[in-house]
């Protein structure tokens, strides 16, 4: 009837749609504000299907998305909007939201190009152990327990012989309360007997969850979380959207045993959250909304959030549950965990002074008495939001994360308190994985997750894990460059099950099984693997191995002989610089073979290496060469048979012009200025005492023996001197060159044509008494 209306007031429509866009627009809004999602999601759906589009409301449909854990639709408006207009919660969710939905690449694209300091963050969840964190499927267990229902199951918590876990299913009421955020009603506690668990064939459990998502079909196809803004005390701040992962489909049945609510004195009709029992179970600790009579005590915002109760059994029953002295109306105090001597309550919360999102907070319990709550810091607590702690019989605090790297969503990590380590897959998956509770032997448990049934809800697992998650034993890895001995950061070292990354120090640490034997292999880029086998003592504690890489990148290497005789020099000094960063290669001379070696650190292929080689001996004519040469290859980069890197012998007298490559200097007939292709080979010169700043040269100009004798001195005296003057313009010393024409006096043939004798030397012959000498003098 709806759409009928519609086309028939078709003209209508064009003076009032702008209006009820803006409406639209205006309810969704006041709804989302209300921290109401899903209504708000829904009429943003609507706003934007009659045309409203711009980024404020892509933005907040976007979001509200995310919330209601409707990652699909979140991706696709946040990729809507422009990258600039995303807030640094924004791009958080962006990223998530790739993960959750198996998009590792994007979403390690996005955090790592999004350019901006507040990216840190983003870089954080993206930066992870992935190989060692799938790796650890290996042994790894997980089933999945037939008392799930249709909506949310989660948090469980060892009690008596069963399980106390934290539900929104169905009390048996014909009327519920639900939670605004995404319709769905409130959470409760109840508890189920678990005598003994046995695989069996699973036949009723898909029943079992569908008939509890028929138990009230407004639900269907909703979502559930808590009435708080976004923080790690959030009951509900995991839920939908999930995959399932390899080992989700082995399903464990309970043998006896029925769902019942918990003692009603605790359940509210509000939202009651996970709990804790001390050691005697006659203390217990529990998540509650913060409220007071019938209605919520709520912020100067408006929310109410979520606080601690206790209660103590007695003779006759539970106590009324009494607000804990460290909760308050201002923030959010949840998710406790007693550790196994019950010294410390450890819980999640949004108190000021923390690190950003929830951090991990615990509090000194005596005898009933509360001391002041310590954040547990930076090793544990990151930027992001951590929550759902639990300490396990052997010390170990287990708690989810979304701030440190993982596989998306919340993962679940475990900490001696001097390191954190994600406990792997198939426990953590893609989607929310929370809520975990551990045996004494580390090996086997409980945990939640949304990843099943396309993450309609949350459901409850077991687990087996067939190692503990840490070992005593520890082998630390020191990698080193095999030639130069010096740490390698930065290399990749791999046993069975792990993978590090070495730190500036070369240093890797990996837990070692006692009796174990392990295999490590070292990788960097431009090095050969290199591998070291670690047989692990029972009684060891602590062992550093070495583990060497050679480099086999790029290596230059010179030869440097004598020209005339061939033989290698040794102790020629070898200056190389880089011409692009005007940096020092190496200095350093030739043995005696006449070679030198140089490792190039840092150098890749199709790098373009241009390097100035100085190269310089007593008694011999130093020299200054270029090379240029792209790296196609690794090894060694013979340099000789790419540059003339032969010295010549220097003897006083010699003329230098016969050392280098030198053509004739031409003047024009009875002329004596520089004429540019003479200056080109005075340029030469000026190079070579520029490599030899000793020597001192005597330029002699000589001329043929035509025109008379005195003419021909004057003339090549003039020569000299101008060549001499071009050298010293170019900024060689003046002292050590100076011109001297010879004239016709000293023919290098007998073609003499004085007075009356006429020569029958040809023009060739002529030519070469033309020329002009470079004598060296002194060094």
């Amino acid at each position: 009837m709806k759409r009928f209306l519609l086309c028939a007031v078709f003209l209508f429509i064009g003076i009032i749609s702008s209006k009820a866009q803006s409406l639209i627009v205006r309810r969704a809004t006041k709804e989302y504000n209300k921290l109401h999602y899903a209504t708000a999601a829904e009429l943003y759906e609507e706003a934007i299907a009659d045309g409203k589009t711009d980024s404020s409301v892509y933005l907040r449909i976007a979001d509200s998305y995310f919330k209601i854990k409707n990652t699909s639709k979140a991706e696709a408006y946040y990729s809507k909007v422009e990258k600039k207009s995303l807030s640094e919660s924004n791009l958080f969710q962006y990223v998530q939201s790739l993960l959750q939905n198996g998009k590792r690449e994007e979403a390690v694209a996005l955090a790592n190009g999004s350019g901006t300091q507040k990216s840190e963050r983003l870089r954080n969840i993206v930066a992870t152990d992935y190989k060692r964190i799938l790796s650890d499927s290996v042994g790894n267990k997980i089933y999945f327990l037939d008392f799930n229902s249709g909506f949310a199951d989660f948090s469980p918590c060892t009690y008596q012989q069963g399980l106390v876990f934290v539900s929104s299913r169905s009390k048996g009421s014909l009327q519920q309360n639900v939670f605004g955020w995404n319709n769905t009603p409130f959470l409760n506690l109840y508890y189920i007997d678990v005598p003994s668990f046995s695989k069996k064939a699973y036949n009723s459990s898909d029943k079992r969850r569908e008939a509890g998502m028929a138990e009230n079909k407004s639900y269907e196809n909703n979502l559930h979380a808590d009435e708080t803004k976004e923080t790690s005390n959030d009951v509900n701040t995991v839920g939908y959207y999930g995959n399932y992962f390899r080992g989700d489909n082995t399903k464990l049945g309970v043998s006896k045993g029925t769902v019942v609510p918990f003692i009603s004195e605790f359940n509210s009709k509000f939202h009651e959250g996970p709990v804790t029992f001390n050691a005697k179970e006659d203390v217990i600790i529990f998540t509650r909304n913060n409220f007071k009579g019938l209605g919520l005590k709520r912020d100067n915002n408006g929310v109410s959030r979520l606080n601690l109760y206790s209660a103590r059994k007695q003779s006759k029953g539970w106590t009324k549950p009494l607000l804990l002295p460290f909760c308050s109306v201002d923030y959010s105090v949840g998710h406790p965990a007693f550790d196994r001597e019950n010294k410390y309550l450890y819980f999640a919360s949004d108190m000021p002074g923390g690190r950003g999102g929830t951090d991990i907070y615990r509090v000194e319990y005596r005898n009933g008495d509360w001391g002041q709550p310590k954040n547990l810091g930076s090793i544990i607590n990151s930027d992001g939001n951590e929550m759902f702690p639990y300490v396990d019989p052997n010390g170990i605090l287990y708690f989810s994360s979304d701030g440190h790297g993982g596989l998306g969503g919340l993962d679940i990590f475990a900490s001696n308190f001097a390191k954190i380590k994600n406990v792997g897959y198939p426990v953590n998956s893609n989607k929310d994985d929370f809520g975990v509770s551990i045996d004494r032997s580390g090996k086997k448990g409980f945990f939640s997750s949304n990843r099943n049934r396309n993450g309609i809800d949350d459901d409850i697992y077991a687990f087996t894990h067939t190692k503990p998650i840490f070992f005593n034993s520890s082998i630390q890895l020191l990698v080193l460059d095999k030639i130069t001995g010096k740490p390698i950061p930065s290399a990749e070292v791999t046993s069975t099950f792990s993978l590090c990354i070495t730190g500036a120090d070369g240093m890797c640490t990996f837990e070692a099984e006692p009796g174990s034997t392990y295999t490590f292999t070292g990788m960097k880029e431009n090095y050969q693997n290199g591998s070291a086998l670690v047989q692990v003592k029972e009684d060891m504690d602590h062992e550093v191995v070495m583990l060497y890489l050679e480099n086999y990148s790029s290596t230059l290497y010179l030869k440097v002989t004598d020209r005339a005789s061939g033989k290698p020099l040794e102790d020629v000094n070898v200056k190389i610089s880089d011409m692009n960063s005007n940096n020092l290669i190496t200095e350093n001379k030739t043995d005696a073979s006449g070679d030198l070696r140089k490792v190039l650190e840092g150098a890749k292929m199709n790098d373009e290496l241009r390097y100035s080689i100085h190269l310089a001996k007593q008694g011999y004519l130093s020299k200054i060469v270029t090379f240029n040469y792209m790296i196609q290859k690794s090894g060694e980069i013979p340099v000789q048979d790419l540059l003339d890197v032969k010295l010549d012998k220097i003897d006083l007298g010699i003329d230098i012009g016969k050392l280098i490559d030198l053509k004739p200097i031409y003047f024009d007939v009875s002329k004596f200025n520089i004429r540019p292709e003479a200056s080109v080979e005075l340029d030469k010169i000026v190079k070579v005492m520029n490599e030899n700043p000793t020597m001192v040269i005597e330029l002699g100009s000589h001329t043929d023996c035509r025109s008379s004798a005195q003419y021909n001195l004057t003339l090549s005296n003039s020569r000299a001197k101008a060549s001499a003057d071009y050298v010293v313009s170019k900024g060689i010393n003046k002292n050590r060159i100076y011109g001297k024409g010879y004239g016709e006096s000293n023919p290098v043939n007998s073609c003499a044509c004085e007075g009356e004798v006429k020569s029958a030397c040809t023009e060739t012959e002529h030519q070469l008494n033309r020329r002009t000498e470079f004598i060296i003098k002194k060094m």
